[in-house]
């Protein structure tokens, strides 16, 4: 019997497969197969695939790199878009100018304040640089040795409107300064324009021109050398208190710890505290935000109060239609501070300017960021929205991100009753959260970092 012996032997690749089928001959037999099939993976073909797949990532890495690269690009674009536009918001040659002009008036005795001297005479303030001419205000940065607060130097805010304001027109005297009724006149327009502008009646017995100024006016004018001092006066008060932002802040100095400190004035120029948003609250791709969740609870928690207190502090609630986070301001002590007091409006008054025009949609009702009802009483302002969450506008994910585990559910549902009290997220809120998630939130807040302070058993180490 011939033996079966394998005299040639031929590795064959099968059509549509990913086989190999060793084919034997037979001595005698022209072709055939094999009981003894031996399937592998083609050599060939898998390292085609190797090929192929590595050079399908490498593509999408590139994508990827590529993509991100254009990204960047474009958040930093933006970024210095915003820097541009902002640095064009003002003129550093017309804020310089605006200050000689000032100066000016003072020398000639057409204006007076409690800095004019250290301003124009002894140069203990010097002018820095300017932020913003928004809606008409001019606001300018100065450097204030031993004025503004005795022996220390301190930047300090510059504020006026740039507005036309009502002409004061007062009965004079032989001497050509303001006449007793003149001045009696002054007292009464005085008073009025403070209760209309917000509601508040100045003690009785006060002397309503000290009372709003930065001088004693009794003072000012008896040791005067200024020919017509009473009038000098009265024109630099006027200028003042046609300003919401100084009135306000110098009618409530005392009674609110989230107000500026006003330092002085010079005519319709107000010098008031430097307390920038900083990194915290107004972070960029160039100055991003590093801080502690402490830090950032305890900020969210001087917005909460600050936000009490304009609902219950005044004889009618105030409404703050400007909320955004370079709207507050963070002082040497850590409080915070509301910066723009001319975004803020009585009860009353927000009525007024929302009755007196006609509406067809909710839309017709807004001011600003208070969201009124057509038809309805109300003007909503929502800081949970505007600030603590992460939305499109909060370009750091909002103050309240990356709560601590333990309470980062509990936090966020309220967070999210807070901002959309609807459950209407997408759309724009005009219904206000109820004052019991507000309540919640600060509790939550308040006891996190009590629980911080607790476990590290310091409460100055960053947390």
């Amino acid at each position: 019997m011939q033996s079966r012996s394998h005299t040639s032997q031929k590795l064959r690749t099968v059509p549509n497969s990913e086989v190999l089928i060793s084919e034997h001959k037979y001595p005698g037999q022209r072709g055939g197969l094999t009981s003894d099939v031996y399937c592998t993976f083609g050599a060939e073909r898998l390292k085609d695939y190797e090929m192929t797949f590595g050079r399908w990532r490498l593509k999408r890495l590139l994508k990827y790199l590529v993509a991100g690269m254009i990204l960047i690009f474009c958040v930093y674009t933006i970024q210095m878009i915003v820097f541009v536009v902002k640095d064009l918001q003002c003129s550093e040659e017309e804020s310089k100018q605006l200050i000689d002009k000032l100066c000016q008036e003072y020398k000639r005795k057409e204006v007076a304040g409690s800095l004019c001297s250290s301003l124009c005479d002894s140069s203990n303030i010097l002018y820095h640089k300017c932020t913003n001419y928004k809606r008409g205000k001019r606001v300018l940065f100065a450097e204030c040795t031993n004025s503004c607060i005795n022996g220390s130097t301190i930047m300090t805010v510059l504020k006026s409107k740039n507005e036309k304001q009502d002409i004061l027109s007062l009965p004079k005297n032989k001497k050509g300064d303001i006449s007793e009724d003149g001045q009696r006149m002054a007292r009464t327009i005085f008073l009025d324009t403070v209760y209309n502008s917000m509601h508040y009646q100045i003690p009785a017995g006060a002397n309503v021109f000290s009372f709003l100024w930065s001088l004693d006016f009794n003072d000012f004018i008896h040791s005067s050398t200024w020919t017509y001092p009473i009038d000098v006066a009265f024109k630099s008060i006027w200028s003042l208190i046609q300003q919401d932002e100084y009135l306000f802040m110098k009618l409530y100095q005392k009674e609110l710890h989230y107000i500026p400190r006003l330092y002085g004035t010079c005519g319709p120029f107000y010098f008031m505290e430097f307390a920038p948003p900083g990194k915290i609250l107004n972070p960029t791709i160039f100055h991003p935000s590093r801080s502690s969740w402490k830090d950032r609870a305890k900020i969210a928690l001087g917005i909460l109060e600050i936000a009490q207190s304009l609902e219950t502090h005044f004889h009618e609630p105030v409404h703050f239609c400007d909320i955004k986070e370079e709207n507050f301001g963070i002082a040497e002590d850590k409080s915070v501070k509301i910066l723009d007091t001319d975004s803020l409006f009585f009860d009353e008054i927000m009525m007024k300017i929302l009755q007196d025009q006609k509406c067809t949609s909710h839309e017709d009702c807004d001011f600003f960021d208070c969201r009124g009802w057509c038809n309805k009483s109300g003007g909503k302002c929502n800081i949970c929205e505007d600030i603590f969450i992460n939305r499109a506008g909060n370009f750091y994910n909002g103050l309240l991100h990356d709560p601590p585990k333990d309470i980062a559910k509990d936090l966020n549902n309220l967070l999210e009753q807070c901002a959309y009290p609807n459950n209407n997220k997408g759309t724009i809120v005009r219904m206000p959260a109820a004052a019991e998630v507000h309540w919640k939130l600060y509790e939550i807040l308040q006891k996190s970092i009590i629980l911080l302070v607790i476990i590290t058993g310091r409460d100055n180490k960053e947390i």
